[in-house]
């Protein structure tokens, strides 16, 4: 009987990724590519038996993305944007900020990449966290208008963290064993959602 309710209990997409750990692009590839069984919806979406991803989680040999990405992303870029501002301490838009701001400016950084890491995970829907980023985009530039920072020296800032990020997610691929597909995928969305940030931030200066 409890066969029975497993061979036919389904998944969506990211359910049956997220119980295999590994990127919904590379699930949507195996699937596309007939390795393994799917189900698609009259209004084509994927849909996973609970016993045939049961299955593949004990198949070691199928799995090319055991990493936790979204996680795995957060962490190479914050060492790599530590690493470059130890190197270079004396970058104008952090050298014009107090012990105060710079705490402040920590503590904001934070939430923006734990809502990267979210976003990249897909593991949600993608409108609420893009919402979210414009609203952080907002903040950070109300907060810095208003402290006195021009917009040339808050976009040097973002421009800085949005590269180490984007350094992270082009390494990350090998180490993580991604395929081609969700590479790109990933670089895709960590552009839109830091893209939105900087838009945000530029529009709350026009106002």
């Amino acid at each position: 009987m409890e066969e029975t309710r497993a061979a036919t209990q389904l998944l969506t997409l990211k359910e049956a990724a997220r119980r295999l750990n590994v990127h919904p692009a590379t699930l949507r590839r195996w699937a596309d590519n007939g390795d393994v069984l799917v189900m698609v919806t009259p209004g084509g979406h994927r849909r996973f038996p609970v016993a045939e991803i049961d299955r593949l989680s004990g198949d070691r040999s199928v799995s090319d993305n055991s990493e936790d990405v979204g996680s795995n992303l957060v962490a190479a870029a914050l060492k790599n944007a530590r690493a470059e501002i130890a190197e270079h301490p004396d970058y104008a838009w952090a050298a014009d900020m107090n012990e105060t701001e710079r705490i402040q400016m920590r503590s904001m950084g934070r939430h923006v990449m734990s809502l990267l890491e979210r976003f990249v995970s897909e593991d949600e829907d993608d409108a609420p966290l893009i919402r979210a980023a414009e609203s952080m985009g907002r903040e950070y530039g109300t907060n810095t208008k208003g402290k006195g920072m021009n917009l040339s020296s808050v976009l040097q800032a973002m421009t800085f963290f949005r590269d180490r990020i984007l350094e992270a997610a082009v390494s990350l691929p090998a180490a993580a064993r991604m395929d081609q597909d969700a590479s790109k995928r990933l670089i895709r969305r960590v552009n839109t959602f830091l893209s939105t940030m900087l838009v945000s931030v530029a529009e709350s200066f026009e106002h």
